[in-house]
């Protein structure tokens, strides 16, 4: 048994009766400390710490028959600990004919044992190599049961007593008490219930949250009807405003919109995903790191030189959308509505995104890879917040010498996730470009049914249209780890504000989202340049 199937439902421990008296009061132990049972696992010291404090608040524990929620025989009255194990006691339900039944198989030890149903978090259980058993640090409680086939023999019931029990077939108070009875029993039912299946619970309301929440943004969408000012949204950090701050969209149709985002922006789907918890993002940067150097047995040993930081910092801007829609539109399915809208804002998004990882000046927008300054410097000399650059050495054209130096530029470390990427444009040229002396082209895979490359000098060949074309002091080509070099900032969350004034008659959807970016590693992208010399 792994701790897969320990945690994913409600585990069940056994204990054996040991004696039974002729009595509706149970007496005994519910599970012990440090016995291994049949299931590989054993309670470690202070396991049932919890389940005292949860009984404590609860102030019940059910009693069921082999652990079946739809037949309660009792409850369990008193519950504490002592050096042995967890302790309690049980009274049966005695105007339950069923619970009476169950009373007589124990009295008669047809039915021999008790067994507690547990759930149990992975956190909570070590693998003892000694024992080579699984040690349950703590549990949370859920029911204990009267079981025919006990596992743990340790554990015992000490004692049953009756407290002036008489039982006859035609027993006219029990009749009279059925009704009222049977109403509580269901009521036990549900309670057992909802204890036993606390996730499902749990993902129910979420689900009925969630459903309730975007029902609300659909009619404000449609209709303009404003939400509560405390919606209860499906998910942390979907939080309403007012009707005149907009609302967030819900988190679905935020997930759908940030898929697209993934598929039509090329950096976004290579570079690293960052949630700053604020608006603006930093940490530190290691310029250099400690200096070592040789020295002879007895000679003097100076100080070295300590590792130097520095911070990379950037700041989030807003990049926002203002799709117009017609009322009658509007009014139409919400299924054509929303596919509409999230792809419109898809398409908005996806465009100011891509230009601005490329060509972002920083200011609210994210900083783009090529307007970092750019030296022909390699990793040891250059200034640490500048990118390298290898220059073409052609005025006009990219050269296969320049590729190879700017492949051979990048540190190893880096060379795994290393990619090219260029325009359509410049994959083009380099086609016609790129020959040796037969004229056939350089590159290496090439995909059979478009006979088009897709690997240049051994890396990826990725296409993104946002960067530039080969021309004089260009910067067409970029490459290296993406992933490594170049860091997006996505605060979740897409705001909308519904505008049926501005434009009439069509309504317009205001839309923001806060998003950054910044090169977070100078040592693992590399910039072509269109150039002849060194400068």
């Amino acid at each position: 048994m792994d701790i897969r199937e320990i945690t994913e439902s409600i585990q069940y421990r056994n204990i054996e009766l040991d004696s039974v008296s002729e009595s509706g009061e149970l007496t005994g132990y519910l599970s012990t400390y440090n016995d291994i049972d049949s299931y590989g696992t054993y309670m470690m010291d202070g396991a049932f710490d919890d389940a005292i404090q949860q009984f404590q608040e609860l102030g019940y524990l059910p009693l069921l028959w082999q652990h079946n929620s739809d037949q309660p025989i009792g409850s369990w009255v008193l519950l504490n600990t002592d050096d042995k194990g967890l302790k309690g006691t049980a009274k049966f339900t005695l105007e339950d004919p069923f619970a009476v039944s169950a009373l007589a198989h124990a009295r008669d030890r047809s039915v021999r044992g008790l067994s507690i149903g547990f759930r149990v978090s992975d956190k909570d259980i070590i693998w003892d190599k000694t024992r080579k058993a699984y040690g349950i640090r703590k549990i949370s409680l859920v029911e204990c049961s009267l079981v025919t086939f006990p596992a743990n023999k340790q554990a015992i019931v000490t004692d049953v007593k009756n407290e002036d029990f008489t039982m006859q077939e035609n027993n006219v108070e029990l009749n009279e008490d059925m009704t009222r009875m049977q109403s509580e029993i269901d009521a036990l039912k549900r309670e057992i219930a909802d204890i036993k299946t606390p996730k499902i619970s749990s993902a129910s309301t979420e689900e009925k949250n969630t459903d309730n929440y975007e029902r609300a943004f659909h009619d404000y969408i449609r209709a303009g009807v404003a939400m509560r000012d405390d919606p209860t949204p499906p998910v942390a950090g979907n939080t309403g405003t007012n009707a005149q701050g907009g609302y967030l969209v819900p988190d679905g149709l935020d997930k759908r919109v940030i898929e697209l985002l993934n598929v039509q922006s090329v950096i976004r789907r290579n570079a690293t995903i960052l949630t700053p918890e604020g608006n603006k993002y930093e940490r530190p940067y290691k310029k250099t790191g400690i200096d070592a150097d040789w020295v002879g047995e007895t000679s003097s040993r100076p100080q070295t030189n300590a590792q130097t930081y520095d911070m990379i910092t950037a700041e989030l801007g807003e990049l926002y959308a203002f799709p117009m829609y017609s009322q009658r539109f509007l009014a139409d399915s919400w299924y054509n509505v929303q596919n509409a809208f999230v792809r419109d804002l898809a398409n908005a998004f996806a465009d100011k995104e891509e230009s601005a990882f490329i060509s972002g000046n920083g200011t609210n927008k994210p900083k783009g890879i090529l307007t970092y300054t750019l030296s022909t410097a390699g990793d040891k000399t250059r200034t640490w917040n500048e990118l390298q650059k290898v220059n073409s050495e052609s005025a006009t054209d990219v050269t296969l010498n320049s590729l190879i130096k700017i492949k051979d530029s990048l540190n190893a470390v880096y060379r795994p996730n290393a990619k090219w990427y260029m325009n359509t444009n410049t994959y083009t040229d380099l086609q016609q470009l790129l020959k040796d002396s037969t004229q056939r082209r350089v590159f290496g895979d090439v995909d059979v049914a478009t006979d088009a490359p897709v690997r240049l000098l051994g890396y990826p060949i990725v296409i993104d249209d946002y960067l530039p074309d080969v021309a004089s002091a260009s910067n067409p080509i970029i490459f290296g780890d993406m992933k490594a070099g170049y860091a997006v900032l996505d605060r979740p969350g897409i705001g909308v504000v519904r505008d049926d004034l501005t434009n009439k008659p069509f309504i317009g959807l205001y839309s923001t989202k806060r998003v950054g970016g910044l090169v977070q590693d100078y040592r693992a992208l590399k910039v072509l340049t269109i150039a002849v010399t060194s400068a």
